[in-house]
């Protein structure tokens, strides 16, 4: 049962990132159309049949950009792990790594409220 369990551990991270990786790269002509036009670009994308049942993977990104879900499968993967290995160090470091995952760590602040009509 260890075995299974290590030998688990090593293909859900690789196997799964190794799986989209293979079916973006084999439908890039697809997913990323030459086109100058972005909007064009995604119009055609769209509109093909053929890559809407793994649309899921390749969905949130533009056409150039089509194989980034790997890229960022990896980065969660390597965050968590670092986490998991790097446990037993200082509060200070489990406190960190977290804050690595946020993409956007300054968020939009608010504007600035209008002035009140006087009275």
């Amino acid at each position: 049962m260890r075995v299974y369990a290590w030998l688990m551990v090593i293909v859900y991270p690789v196997g799964i990132n190794a799986m989209y990786l293979g079916l973006l790269l084999r439908h890039r002509a697809t997913i990323n159309p030459r086109e100058p036009s972005v909007t064009k670009a995604l119009l055609i994308r769209q509109s093909n049949p053929s890559v809407q049942y793994f649309g899921f993977i390749y969905r949130y990104y533009t056409p150039k950009f089509f194989f980034f879900e790997v890229v960022d499968s990896a980065r969660r993967l390597l965050l968590g792990g670092l986490f998991v290995f790097y446990s037993e160090a200082n509060d200070a470091l489990n406190c960190w790594w977290p804050s690595l995952s946020n993409p956007d760590p300054d968020p939009k602040p608010n504007p600035k409220p209008s002035p009140s009509p006087k009275p």
